[in-house]
């Protein structure tokens, strides 16, 4: 409970059905609030020790070697910059060959995963090529050494069983960097500092924070109580938004009509476009008749 009982608290609404209010809050550990070692620290020497990790060894059991207390396991996980152990922490020997056995089938234990190159020097003792690459089985390389030269692949490369890649992978684990026993009081002193709280909407006291139920749509459902308006608001975004959107969705299902509608209107805004004309003040030309 080391690790836990460094996170501060928050307070949420509750979600329970029973509770006895709108207003019940249910306190919680925040566990969104993590700490990391800073990157820049990261591969300062003077700070850390690179650590190996025996076969069978638990973080609570390198906390107990290095700072004499078990329940410090989470400063060995946050330093070496772990957050699964499951993943990340070396498995034993035995827990390995049964994950092979399961994820390969016995038969397959031995199969070639993938090929790497082998070391080739020239007669100088030059480095041609370097060991470890993954490259595909007929690769091969050529270089000049007095002659021309050209390896096989039988000399160039050598296969990697599902067995042995499993086995690498899982000893990549083993090398990790430890905080010195020597900071590790102020490494604790500054991560309870950082597990404050400031001041914020949220901010009860420097160990807690009050968090709001929120709805998607309408926010928090507390304040929008008797909020008639929400309704209104609501209500009108949606018709406005369908009105918008009807006239294409018409055009697409009926064009013939729609090209119609559009013509009428064409025609309705010519007609109203003209100036109206009075004829009483005319003077009409006229031709006495004898």
């Amino acid at each position: 409970m080391g690790y836990f009982s460094e996170l501060p608290n928050l307070q949420y609404q509750s979600p329970f059905s029973d509770r006895l209010s709108d207003s019940s809050y249910v306190f919680a550990k925040n566990i969104f609030r993590r700490m990391k070692v800073r990157d820049d620290l990261q591969n300062v020497f003077t700070v850390f020790n690179k650590y190996q990790i025996a076969d069978g060894t638990r973080p609570d059991n390198v906390a107990e070697e290095l700072y004499g207390e078990s329940e410090y396991d989470y400063v060995v996980l946050l330093t070496a910059n772990i957050t699964n152990v499951r993943d990340q922490w070396p498995i034993t020997n035995k827990e390995l060959y049964d994950y092979v056995v399961q994820k390969y089938g016995l038969e397959n234990v031995n199969n070639i995963h993938h090929y790497i190159t082998k070391e080739i020097k020239d007669s100088d003792g030059k480095l041609i090529l370097p060991a470890g690459k993954v490259v595909g089985s007929n690769f091969t390389v050529s270089y000049f050494d007095s002659t021309p030269i050209t390896t096989s692949a039988t000399e160039t490369v050598r296969g990697i069983t599902n067995y042995e890649y499993e086995v690498n992978e899982n000893e990549k684990k083993r090398t990790i960097y430890v905080i010195k026993p020597t900071y590790i009081g102020q490494f604790l002193d500054d991560m309870k500092n950082e597990m404050i709280y400031r001041e914020s909407s949220q901010f009860v006291n420097r160990r807690l924070i009050r968090t709001e139920k929120v709805d998607a749509v309408f926010g928090n459902p507390e304040r929008a109580k008797g909020g008639t308006h929400w309704v209104i608001v609501g209500s009108s975004a949606i018709l406005l938004i369908w009105l918008y959107y009807s006239w294409d969705i018409a055009k697409g299902f009926y064009p013939k009509s729609a090209n119609e509608l559009c013509q009428v209107a064409k025609v309705n805004d010519s007609l109203l476009g003209l100036k109206s004309v009075s004829y009483t003040h005319l003077t009409l030309p006229t031709k006495r008749i004898v």
